[in-house]
């Protein structure tokens, strides 16, 4: 399965952002931008899909990338993967906009 990362706006002025996309097990990541407001990733993140599945969820998260400590989660959106399925789904665009910091 493929999920292109396109773009972030609007994010902390200086950031390191990069992408993750987590399925069943499985965790790929975009490579990370240097000190940015905004950045063009135009990157496809291949997820290797394997039958039988037992997980439903493809969890997409924005990161801030630090270099001498822990990562910093920006933003998170989900995906059903069974609904994908289940109707095929023309290309999107999804906006993942900041959490709370109590919902993880």
């Amino acid at each position: 399965m493929m999920v292109t990362i396109h773009r972030v706006e609007d994010i902390p002025e200086g950031s390191n952002p990069f992408v993750t996309a987590e399925f069943a097990g499985s965790l790929v990541n975009t490579s990370a931008a240097r000190n940015v407001e905004q950045h063009t990733f135009n990157e496809c993140l291949l997820i290797p899909v394997m039958t039988p599945l037992f997980e439903d969820i493809i969890v997409v998260k924005l990161w801030n990338n630090y270099l001498f400590a822990s990562d910093e989660i920006l933003a998170q959106g989900m995906l059903s993967f069974s609904e994908l399925r289940s109707r095929p789904m023309l290309p999107r665009w999804y906006n993942f906009y900041g959490y709370d910091i109590e919902e993880i």
